[in-house]
């Protein structure tokens, strides 16, 4: 049936997605990221080669896409990569609005008995709300907004969703097999780049049967199907078939990789969570795909009316619930996803918004053409207050989100990522250095400051330095600053204690850098610390050094200094909804910078500048709540002050620090070193089994310091001392502890384990006689 041009099915179907596009993009463009994210680091640095020692894995039809961004000029790449992103999720709202106008409203009895329209599709006055309140909700919405605006991939994932669902909804309306030829295709190519998809292969699957029916289980349409389909599955060799020799990997090892990441994505997933998510999206989609016939139900009056009533109730609650997602509430894919972007469950919610909207703009706003069905005065009332509410909701949801999320929008593409990363890149001395990083984020973040300018930095990840084939490529890469490890096999492992060795031998003549706060690691046995802003210079232990000194005055004030002109940048966290778990990539900016303050406030408590230290301990505990070391250090340093007992319970925290998948190293990454004794006693005990006894001495040292008359740390300190073949302190440690009245009945009690002492350093000073 032929719709003239002026008819509002035509514009709703043809004009308004192309008007949804064009306004979402410049929305996008107006509030895009101005740098990278935090969000986007990861695949950024793969595409523009800042991560080169690591293979691509994953998404490799957006690798593909974007292969023309590395011809642009280094200063406009960033923005590029950007902008792909907001044109992928103007494409993507563009083809929701289109798909809502296509949405079948013939399902029930009562819709049918409204309908003007043979093919099921809403041809009445105002049919363009449904498919913009679905728009609306789904564009504002504060996940999708994020992806839309930084590159990280995800609006090319959800627009070939987008794709996939709206060929189906064209060909159900069309009959027309290309229409399934290009849902092929789209399902491959998606498949192959992203692995949420293929969680939902069941879902789509399902429905390409129910579109097509029985002609579904033709071999012919079958085969067809697979020639559109297979092109795109074959970009899960893209990626294997482009990565560089250098990595060490075969053809195999990579494809493996490849479909096991994906799989590990399926299997570790919150599938409780999803299960829930998808009861308030898919379900709704499923039932409204069923056509239930005109007897369905109680064929009496007041059967009629219920069965009426009882379904718009389920379409109100279906709407309601949509809507409800859309809020990022407690029951939200947003607050459910862990960190994950979930917008395929997005897009299903705003196909439910625009239906119910659809379904009630019919039922409420166009009476049955017969009379005797035709609502009474107080039905009418109640139609038009619904038909208001659908009008009212039209202005007050994108208004609603607007004023929730522009706020949040500018922030996370604001300049914090860019300034942390000159924070970083401002301490590296100018004539080059080795920056070292236990945390691939702050040397992505440095390599991101100098994109498209010579660095003279050598940037190294420090879980790679083990590997052969990574020393390699540094060799390749830094001709003459790195040395090539020549004949031996990349697949020979590299020992700490040969790592801590040659780093000692690049601190003489080079300044190694450590782009985080300490974390236990063997070079830190032969090197320490020195904080320089938010960076640690790494030197040499003196030959008769055994602890890191304390802080110079000057370095002292130097680093309260710098963290008080740092205060602007830390106001702009505390904002960040903790509770909700809102914003997943300021708390990672949280977390970094609070780990950092709570390890200076840590230095400056042994440097003896308490005061200063508290204060930064407050700081930390604004910008991080969560931070729980920093409120054990301030309580505990508190109490010392006031001789008040702490507030906190080390028993409590440590039980909660150190759960289930959590260990001293995540803990201490998190949030930097405590200054307590019980932690540090713990540490200590866990470093030196560890074999790294310097750094469990410095923490047993601590303890001594803080609990004078813990007389298990005392022995402790002498028992690593030995280990470390250090007699002589061992024995001065020893000699200090029995000075100590308070410590005499504690030592009395050891007695065996003082004479065993006593024992070893008779051994170990030459004097075996004596000792036995």
């Amino acid at each position: 049936m032929e719709q003239p041009p002026s008819s509002p099915r035509n514009f709703t179907q043809s004009v308004l997605p192309w008007i949804v596009a064009a306004s979402a993009l410049v929305l996008y463009l107006a509030t895009l990221a101005s740098w990278v994210t935090l969000p986007s680091l990861n695949l950024t640095a793969q595409v523009l080669g800042w991560d080169w020692w690591n293979p691509k894995i994953g998404r490799p039809l957006y690798h593909l896409l974007t292969l023309p961004v590395k011809g642009l000029p280094a200063g406009v790449q960033l923005f590029a990569l950007n902008a792909f992103a907001a044109v992928c999720s103007a494409l993507t709202l563009a083809l929701l609005a289109r798909s809502v106008a296509l949405l079948p409203q013939d399902r029930t009895h009562d819709q049918r008995a409204r309908l003007r329209d043979e093919t099921g599709l809403l041809a009445v006055r105002g049919n363009w709300l449904p498919p913009l309140l679905a728009v609306l909700g789904c564009g504002l919405q504060l996940s999708f907004w994020e992806h839309a605006t930084a590159a990280t991939g995800e609006a090319l994932d959800l627009l070939l969703f987008a794709v996939a669902s709206w060929c189906l909804l064209e060909f159900r309306i069309g009959r027309d097999d290309k229409w399934l030829a290009r849902f092929a295709l789209a399902c491959g190519l998606g498949f192959a780049n992203n692995w949420a998809m293929v969680g939902f292969a069941p879902f789509l699957l399902v429905a390409l049967v129910w579109v097509k029916g029985r002609e579904f289980f033709n071999l012919r349409f079958l085969g067809r199907l697979a020639a559109w389909g297979v092109p795109g599955l074959l970009l899960y060799l893209f990626n294997p078939l482009t990565a560089s020799p250098e990595f060490g990997f075969s053809f195999s090892d990579l494809l493996t990789a490849e479909l096991g990441a994906q799989k590990n994505n399926l299997l570790y997933n919150p599938r409780g969570r999803v299960l829930l998510l998808s009861f308030a999206t898919v379900l709704p989609l499923t039932l409204i795909g069923i056509r239930w016939s005109s007897g369905f139900g109680d064929v009496s009056a007041a059967g009629a009316w219920l069965s009426g009533f009882m379904l718009r109730f389920v379409h109100a609650g279906f709407l309601g619930v949509s809507v409800y997602l859309t809020l990022d509430q407690a029951f939200s894919p947003r607050a459910l996803g862990e960190g994950r972007a979930m917008l395929l469950f997005y897009y299903l919610g705003a196909l439910v918004i625009g239906y119910c909207a659809g379904y009630f703009l019919l039922l409420c706003g166009t009476d049955e053409e017969k009379a005797w069905r035709k609502p009474g005065p107080l039905g009418k009332a109640f139609n038009t207050a619904l038909i208001g509410v659908l009008w009212v909701g039209l202005l007050a949801l994108p208004g609603w989100l607007v004023v929730k999320n522009l706020a949040s929008i500018h922030q996370r593409n604001g300049d914090m990522a860019k300034w942390f990363a000159g924070e970083l890149a401002k301490e590296l001395p100018g004539q080059g250095a080795v920056a070292l990083s236990e945390q691939p984020t702050h040397l992505l973040l440095v390599a991101a400051h100098f994109h498209g300018q010579a660095s003279p930095h050598l940037l190294l990840d420090a879980r790679m330095l083990q590997l052969t084939r990574y020393h390699r490529q540094l060799a390749k890469r830094h001709v003459g600053r790195w040395p090539d490890p020549g004949a031996t096999p990349d697949t020979q492992v590299i020992p700490p204690i040969a790592i801590a060795s040659f780093l000692g031998m690049q601190s003489r003549s080079n300044h190694v850098m450590l782009l985080h706060p300490p974390l236990p690691a063997m070079y830190l046995e032969n090197l320490w610390p020195e904080p320089h802003g938010l960076v640690n210079e790494l030197k040499l232990y003196g030959t008769n050094d055994i602890v890191p000194p304390r802080l110079s005055a000057p370095l002292a004030v130097s680093l309260t200094e710098w963290w008080r002109k740092s205060l602007h940048a830390l106001e702009y966290i505390p904002e960040v909804d903790w509770a909700g778990g809102k914003l997943f990539d300021q708390q990672q900016m949280a977390g970094f910078l609070s780990a950092s303050a709570n390890h200076h406030g840590v230095e400056l408590l042994r440097a003896g500048s308490v005061s200063n230290a508290l204060h930064l301990f407050e700081v930390v505990i604004k910008v991080n709540r969560s931070n729980l070391v920093a409120v054990l250090n301030r309580d505990f340093h508190e109490s010392l002050r006031t001789g008040k007992p702490s507030a906190s319970d080390p028993a409590k925290i440590a039980q909660e620090l150190l759960g289930p998948g959590q260990t001293w190293g995540s803990v201490l990454a998190k949030h930097g070193p405590p200054d307590e004794p019980n932690f540090c006693f713990a540490l200590g005990q866990l470093l030196r089994q560890s074999g790294m006894p310097r750094q469990a001495i410095i923490q047993f040292t601590r303890v001594t310091e803080l609990a004078p008359t813990n007389v298990a740390a005392h022995l402790a300190l002498a028992d690593t001392f030995i280990a470390l073949g250090q007699p002589d302190r061992a024995k001065a440690a020893l000699d200090h502890a029995r000075a100590k009245p308070e410590l005499r009945a504690g030592l009395a009690a050891q007695e065996a384990t003082l004479l065993r002492f006593d024992a070893l350093y008779l051994s170990q000073t030459g004097k075996k006689a004596e000792a036995e």
